[in-house]
């Protein structure tokens, strides 16, 4: 009889086990975590600063191709009095007048350059490679790093059409970076290092009497650096000083012949770059991890 018994609790506790088994699970799952959400609210992400102001966290947008309509004419400003000079920043020159085409390296090997209305895409240099293509400020010249003659890289100029070149520099290094014009449109600055490794130094090259550089053209050293990076280079309107990044933003006082290498200090998630001076007012803008 004990046997009996204990054999029908067994298969009672069998069914209720097969029963709950089978039963539907109501529990909740685990909630899931809003990443792009935590992402925002514990980050800020990299913005154009002021050196006093605090950038302001964003979210990443969805980036879209460019795409031009049909129809598109771009819109060219009159040209400005020369009598008038409240009618353009005094960092433009008087007669620059933009005609929309952009400049560009195609596959890092050529310079391309695309009308503003898209009715033309034609390259006019090739047999690079070329970086760090700017433009000068009349709009007249195009300024960019590639191989000098005598080895190295150096700063050529090229007219917008391709058919002038020149090459400014001559330290026959193998990095240099960054070369943008004096307002003056007279000299290019630009940071060059002798290796890789070895520190970048602040340069300045005259563009007349480029043909007999370093003499014909005053190529001369303005400031030892010491920095193994650099993130931007940048004129003041004025003419006087010179922005640069090797980490912290930092400025060269050319007639004072005054050097800081810490205008800034970073926050400790990257460097400090791309400085850029505001055409009119005493301001600089950055780039801040």
């Amino acid at each position: 009889m004990l046997q009996r018994w204990s054999l029908k609790w067994l298969l009672l506790l069998a069914l209720i086990g097969i029963l709950s088994a089978c039963a539907r699970q109501d529990e909740p799952l685990p909630t899931l975590i809003d990443l792009q959400g935590t992402i925002d609210a514990q980050s800020t992400s990299d913005a154009i600063l002021l050196a006093t102001s605090q950038a302001e966290p964003t979210s990443t947008p969805t980036r879209l191709a460019p795409t031009l309509p049909p129809t598109f004419t771009p819109t060219v400003p009159p040209t400005p009095s020369p009598t008038d000079p409240a009618s353009a920043p005094t960092a433009t020159p008087p007669g620059y007048h933009a005609d929309g085409t952009i400049y560009y390296i195609y596959n890092g090997d050529s310079i391309a350059a695309l009308a503003g209305d898209g009715s033309s895409d034609e390259l006019i240099l090739r047999g690079g490679p070329f970086s760090d293509l700017t433009a000068s400020p009349d709009g007249q010249l195009l300024t960019y790093v590639a191989p000098g003659t005598l080895g190295g890289q150096e700063v050529w100029a090229a007219s917008r059409d391709g058919t002038y070149t020149q090459q400014i520099s001559c330290l026959t290094y193998p990095l240099v970076r960054f070369p943008v014009w004096s307002p003056d449109g007279r000299s290019v600055a630009f940071l060059a290092a002798a290796g890789v490794g070895a520190p970048y130094d602040l340069y300045i090259a005259d563009f007349a009497g480029a043909t007999t550089c370093p003499e014909g053209n005053n190529q001369r050293m303005l400031a030892q650096l010491n920095a193994p990076n650099v993130y931007g280079l940048t004129w003041s309107p004025d003419g006087t000083r010179l922005f640069f990044s090797t980490g912290p933003i930092g400025v060269y006082d050319i007639a004072a012949d005054f050097l800081n290498i810490n205008l800034t200090v970073p926050s400790g998630f990257g460097p400090d770059t791309n400085p850029v001076h505001h055409p009119t007012e005493p301001r600089l803008f950055y780039l801040h991890a």
